[in-house]
C-alpha cells in the first residue's frame, strides 16, 4: 500500500524534468476553464457586442458596456483562479484574468476593424490608451495579488518552487521590463507578417515567452510583473509609432513603417496572450533557474568533499 501511494504521489506531484506536475497542470487547466466560462457568461450577458468585428473594448458596440464586462469577467475570473490555482501559482490571479481577456479577444476580429471604424490614424490613439487603460488594470490586480503574498494568505512563488531570488534594485527591474518590451517587439517583426487574428495571437504568445524566458537568463527578479508588463510596453510603443509614422495606409486598416507588426496586434492580444506568454515564460525560468542552484551547490558540495578527503 506504501509503495502504491509513492507511486501515485510520484505520478502526479513530480517536477522532475518538467516546469509542472501533472497535477499542477490539472489545476491550471481547471482555472483555464472556468476563466473562460465567466468570460462567456459576461460577454454574453454584459458586453453583447458583434462577434468577428472589432477587438477593441473602447469601440465595438457600446465602449461602457464592453469595459464594464471585461473589469466584471477579469475580476470574476482572477478570484476564481486563486481559489482554484492559488496553492499552485500565487500568479494564477493575474493567469485566470488575462485568459479572460483571451476569450474578448477571439471573439474579435482583426484590428484593422478599429481602424476602419475610427476613421483610420484616431484608432491607434484608441488602442495606445486601450493598451494602457489594460496594463493599468492587471498591474492594479498584480497589486492586490501581492498584498495577499505579504499577508501570508498565498504563498511566494519561492515556497512553490524553492527558486530563491537576490533582491534586485528598482533600476534591475526597471531593465528587466525594457528588455522584455525590445525582445517582444523583435519577435513581432519576425513573426507578425499579417493581421489574421490567429498568427497576431500566436506571435504574441511566443514573442512574449520567448522574451520572458530569454530576459530571465540575465535578469533573474521577482514578482512576474515586471516581465508580462513588457508586451504591453511593446504594443505602446507600436501604437505611437504608428499614429506619428506609420499612418499612411490607416484609412484602409493597414499600419505601414518599421513597426507595423506591433500595431497589428490589438490591445487584448498584449493583455491577454502577451501575458500568459510571459507568466509561462517566467515559470520555465524559475525552473531552470533552480536547477542551475542545485547543481551548483552540488558541484560545490562535491568539491568540499574533495578538499576534506
Amino acid at each position: 500500500m506504501d509503495e502504491l501511494h509513492a507511486r501515485l504521489s510520484e505520478a502526479l506531484f513530480s517536477t522532475t524534468n518538467r516546469t509542472f506536475s501533472r497535477w499542477e497542470k490539472i489545476v491550471l487547466l481547471l482555472t483555464i476553464g472556468s476563466a473562460c466560462v465567466v468570460a462567456y457568461v459576461a460577454f454574453h450577458t454584459i458586453d453583447g457586442a458583434v462577434r468577428g468585428y472589432s477587438a477593441s473594448l473602447l469601440h465595438h458596440g457600446s465602449g461602457v458596456r464592453g469595459v464594464v464586462a471585461a473589469i466584471v469577467a477579469s475580476v470574476v475570473a482572477g478570484v476564481v483562479g486563486l481559489v482554484i490555482a492559488g496553492r499552485v501559482r500565487p500568479d494564477a490571479a493575474i493567469f485566470a484574468t488575462a485568459v479572460s481577456l483571451l476569450f474578448f479577444r477571439l471573439q474579435g476580429g482583426a484590428a484593422k476593424y478599429t481602424l476602419l471604424v475610427a476613421d483610420g490614424r484616431a484608432g491607434f490613439t484608441l488602442m495606445a490608451a486601450e493598451v494602457a487603460l489594460l496594463a493599468g488594470f492587471l498591474i492594479a490586480i498584480g497589486l492586490c495579488q501581492r498584498l495577499l503574498v505579504s499577508r501570508m494568505v498565498i504563498a511566494d512563488d519561492a515556497a512553490r518552487d524553492g527558486c530563491t531570488l537576490s533582491r534586485e534594485s528598482i533600476d534591475q527591474k526597471l531593465l528587466c521590463s525594457a528588455t522584455v518590451a525590445v525582445v517582444t517587439t523583435a519577435g513581432m517583426m519576425i513573426l507578425c507578417q499579417s493581421d489574421n487574428p490567429l498568427q497576431v495571437v500566436w506571435a504574441v504568445f511566443l514573442s512574449s515567452l520567448a522574451a520572458t524566458w530569454c530576459t530571465f537568463r540575465f535578469v533573474p527578479v521577482a514578482p512576474s510583473v515586471w516581465y508580462w508588463v513588457g508586451p504591453a510596453i511593446a504594443g505602446l510603443v507600436g501604437y505611437i509609432y504608428a499614429y506619428f509614422y506609420g499612418y499612411q495606409f490607416a484609412a484602409i486598416g493597414e499600419p505601414s513603417g518599421v513597426l507595423a507588426s506591433l500595431a497589428r496586434a490589438t490591445p487584448l492580444d498584449y493583455a491577454s496572450v502577451g501575458v500568459v506568454g510571459s507568466l509561462c515564460g517566467y515559470w520555465i525560468g524559475r525552473k531552470q533557474h533552480r536547477e542551475r542552484q542545485e547543481q551548483a551547490e552540488a558541484e560545490a558540495a562535491g568539491g568540499s568533499n574533495i578538499v576534506t578527503g
